[in-house]
């Protein structure tokens, strides 16, 4: 008598645990892309120059081209935007009844016990495109949670709408009362605590919007290195000082003032932010930059 049944479950099983093993092989070699990505953005835009100072996870031209020697793979900046969402896309999660971020909340986790000043949370690379993101929306009359979503889509380069969903529900869970948004960008303050302030100073805020997790990226998306330098002549022409900064009133006043009638120097994303009522969020980043500046006074 035949016995197919067993021999044919065995051999089911080895093909199973074959496709089983290489899936997860892929699985680290992507993970692995990842940290080596996460790495070189942390490594430029944290450095000791910057300590002390207030730093923002914003791109500049020179800044992107820098992370890009540290990736010997990708010639170029375009490259590496266009790379930046397939290099996310394939560390999330997207089986079964996991988060789409399961792979990233478990590694932060564990990285939280670690306590090594040396190694950037690996959360950096997904904030980095999340921030990428904001960036873009600074030219658009309005800063709506579906409009962040869409965007994030579209860099993330998810076609499926189930996956979409599936990253936003991740992105802004909510189990036992703990934003999981606000977990993520928790790190890179934990990680600039743990050395001192010797890199750089946090940023990062929910800018005052309890319930909502896109304002994180939108916080260091407000000022442009080419506001910086606007607003250092309405420093000088208010003759504030880095020592003792103006009252809250007094700052928007003034500021709404200014940013309503100057033509030169300030970029349309700064005027779209203060005029569509993140006016408290830009006045902390305002105050941020005031203590930064230094004149002789």
């Amino acid at each position: 008598m035949e016995q197919p049944a067993s021999f044919s479950y065995g051999m089911e099983c080895e093909h199973c645990s074959s496709e089983l093993i290489e899936a997860e092989k892929q699985l680290d070699e992507d993970w692995e892309t990842y940290l080596k990505w996460n790495k070189a953005v942390a490594e430029v835009i944290w450095k000791p120059e910057f300590a002390g100072k207030p730093v923002y996870l914003d791109f500049e031209d020179e800044e992107l081209q820098e992370i890009t020697t540290h990736l010997p793979d990708i010639e170029d900046v375009e490259e590496f935007k266009s790379e930046l969402g397939l290099v996310i896309y394939r560390v999330l999660d997207f089986s079964g009844s996991k988060t789409a971020l399961n792979r990233i909340y478990e590694e932060q986790s564990k990285w939280r016990n670690t306590e090594d000043v040396n190694k950037p949370p690996p959360t950096i690379l997904l904030l980095a495109a999340l921030s990428i993101v904001a960036e873009e929306m600074r030219n658009d009359e309005k800063f709506k949670a579906n409009n962040f979503y869409g965007r994030v889509k579209e860099f993330l380069q998810i076609s499926d709408d189930e996956e979409h969903e599936k990253f936003k529900k991740s992105y802004s869970a909510k189990p036992k009362s703990v934003l999981l948004s606000k977990t993520l960008w928790e790190t890179i303050e934990i990680w600039l605590v743990r050395n001192s302030g010797n890199l750089g100073l946090p940023t990062a805020t929910n800018m005052g919007h309890r319930n909502t997790h896109i304002y994180w990226a939108i916080s260091q998306a407000l000022i442009r290195e080419k506001d910086r330098e606007a607003l250092e002549e309405f420093f000088l022409r208010e003759n504030f000082s880095p020592i003792s900064p103006p009252a809250k009133v007094i700052m928007t006043s003034r500021f709404d003032k200014w940013i309503n009638k100057t033509t030169a120097g300030v970029s349309k994303g700064l005027k779209n932010i203060w005029k569509n009522g993140q006016a408290n969020g830009a006045r902390e980043r305002i105050v941020d930059q005031l203590k930064l500046f230094r004149e002789d006074i």
